[in-house]
């Protein structure tokens, strides 16, 4: 079967982030993922640090799609990146084109978001049955800090023999976010269930560049928990 089309990298995107940060015990993470060579978990008192996302990429960029992920903050040595073990979107395309560049592991799923007000998004993501796997509650906050801010989003990613780190980078307004989530007590997002978010931001609207510059090792990958 020929793998859908996608386009060259680097990627623009715009849209909106809805992140929430958490800080979990290492051996609470799924076992079975890998980490690129090298790259440890940060930890915090033991914890490692945690991301959720909801994404909204709007059209006007090189792709428009919902995509919810759960990011781990990573080392090596003196140098942090952002892990991603799981990531879910809308569009086949771009589940063909993270794969296949970033070593970013995507997989379809249904993905959906509303506007219930002009500030307040419901997003959420749903098994095959229907069941809600993940659902997000939203409310837009005040500007936590004034202006447009650029963040660094370096990946290191692990997929199919080959370790691949990316440069990447979000521009955007960093807003307040009052944030209610609910998982699913079945895998693969039940080590969430129960927990409660550290900090949670908007970045409205955002601008996305994704594979600005990035480099492949063939190389062996450490199987096991985020530990």
């Amino acid at each position: 079967m020929t793998s859908p089309a996608f386009p060259p990298q680097p990627w623009y995107l715009g849209g909106d982030l809805l992140i929430s940060a958490w800080l979990l015990e290492s051996e609470a993470l799924p076992p079975a993922h890998t980490l690129p060579a090298g790259w440890k978990p940060v930890a915090l008192g033991g914890r490692a640090v945690v991301g959720t996302v909801f994404a909204h990429y709007s059209p006007g960029g090189v792709l428009a799609y919902e995509e919810f992920l759960v990011a781990v903050l990573v080392h090596r040595g003196g140098r942090l990146r952002v892990w991603i073990p799981q990531i879910w979107v809308t569009s086949p395309n771009s589940m063909a084109g993270g794969r296949e560049l970033w070593g970013i592991p995507k997989h379809l799923a249904d993905l959906r978001r509303a506007l219930t007000s002009p500030a307040t998004i419901r997003s959420s993501m749903h098994a095959p049955d229907g069941a809600a796997q993940v659902t997000l509650e939203a409310r837009l906050g005040a500007a936590v800090l004034p202006g447009q801010w650029t963040l660094p989003l370096p990946t290191a990613q692990h997929l199919d023999g080959v370790d691949t780190l990316a440069t990447n980078s979000i521009t955007s307004r960093i807003r307040a976010l009052r944030a209610t989530w609910t998982f699913a007590d079945e895998r693969p997002l039940s080590f969430l269930n129960g927990r409660r978010a550290l900090l949670s931001l908007a970045l409205v609207p955002a601008a996305i560049t994704f594979g600005r510059d990035v480099r492949r090792a063939r190389t062996h990958s450490v199987k096991g928990s985020a530990s």
